[in-house]
């Protein structure tokens, strides 16, 4: 049974993400002021537990909420599943959940705090990851945590990409296009 914090960052998932939505289109519902780019594989290692601690930090927050949307086959319905960084979280526990649960998985995946001033979504097999920033405040306070993850905005990771997924080898030229539209600073 969810604790009351992990409950409030499962119900800000589902406000701040449209799982209907996939990329190129924008994800996120709701007004964001910055969208940054990075390799999705950093959210899948062990230091993620280390950098979701330090998120929970910098916004005042208890608890996290990773949602996967899974399908075990291409016909058969999408699955979801859920778990819960919080602040006692050690990289061993994490990524022992995950080598058990989700590394091999290659769905979609949402992480939002009971807060609400992040969020981050990813395809795996897209190759990349999203993350939201709600206001200046968090985007400050949150700035060494966003610079670890090398984050990036769209223009800048469409030119030097942390990832394979954004390569001009990995996105097709209309996929490129698609993404600067939808998730390009004066578009949010």
């Amino acid at each position: 049974m969810p604790t009351d914090s992990q409950y409030e960052a499962m119900e800000r998932l589902q406000w701040s993400i449209d799982f209907s939505r996939q990329f190129p289109e924008n994800v996120f519902r709701g007004q964001w002021i910055e969208m940054l780019f990075f390799d999705c594989d950093r959210i899948f290692h062990r230091e993620f537990a280390n950098l979701a601690r330090e998120l929970l930090l910098a916004e005042g927050a208890s608890s996290i909420c990773m949602c996967g949307h899974h399908q075990s086959a291409a016909d058969s319905p999408e699955t979801q599943s859920f778990f819960f960084l919080d602040e006692g979280e050690t990289p061993e526990l994490y990524i022992s959940f995950l080598a058990r649960e989700w590394i091999v998985l290659m769905g979609r995946f949402g992480l939002i705090s009971n807060v609400g001033r992040w969020c981050i979504y990813t395809e795996r097999a897209q190759e990349f990851a999203v993350i939201a920033i709600r206001d200046s405040a968090i985007r400050e306070s949150a700035r060494p945590i966003i610079d670890k993850l090398g984050a990036l905005r769209i223009e800048s990771a469409l030119e030097n990409p942390p990832s394979f997924g954004l390569t001009s080898r990995g996105l097709t030229q209309e996929g490129r296009k698609r993404l600067i539209e939808a998730y390009q600073a004066s578009n949010i």
